[in-house]
């Protein structure tokens, strides 16, 4: 039996935008002046985190690494996608001694979210370095900006009234949940 080898993923650039603005939830919850807009801001993020989690993707554009470690051959999905591209892919040791896989020894399927290998790459850690989410909140499909604004005015209902379902909110981010895939 084969131990798991990755990949091991983490965010290292955060978003630097929202899928919803300030103006955009305001609207939406019939809200006027700016004492509520630290809050408000808080719940959009709060939002954007959890449909990211629930949808197992990246809305806004964000950096990702995934390691593998030992080996790794063929096709190799990229999670947290959709991919927009790969920045790097590194190879290292145990000591800390890397180098840079040429990008013509990989090839990328933004569509699909994965990288294929011409040949088995061994060794210790293959850090992939890649870029994920939508270009911009344009591009977000309605359902899940329509879902983000439904978890706002849900939170921003119940704040200080108990336990809070998330249940209906899920149905609107189903269509986009990415299956767990093992290669």
């Amino acid at each position: 039996m084969s131990s798991y080898n990755g990949p091991y993923t983490s965010l290292i650039t955060v978003p630097t935008a929202e899928p919803l603005t300030l103006a955009e939830v305001k609207s939406f919850l019939s809200i006027t002046g700016d004492e509520k807009d630290a809050m408000l801001n808080t719940l959009i993020t709060l939002a954007r985190e959890y449909a990211e989690q629930y949808i197992k993707g990246s809305l806004m554009p964000q950096s990702w690494q995934a390691v593998y470690t030992g080996s790794i051959k063929d096709i190799r999905y990229l999670p947290c996608g959709p991919l927009r591209e790969v920045v790097s892919v590194k190879l290292e040791d145990k000591l800390g001694n890397s180098s840079l896989l040429p990008a013509a020894d990989y090839e990328v399927n933004l569509p699909e979210s994965y990288i294929t290998f011409d040949r088995e790459l061994r060794e210790d850690f293959i850090k992939i370095l890649y870029r994920a989410g939508y270009a911009d909140a344009a591009q977000i499909p309605v359902s899940i900006k329509q879902g983000m604004l439904l978890h706002i005015k849900k939170v921003y209902s119940n704040l200080g009234k108990g336990k809070l379902s998330l249940d209906d909110i899920d149905t609107m981010y189903r269509a986009f949940r990415v299956a767990d895939i093992k290669l």
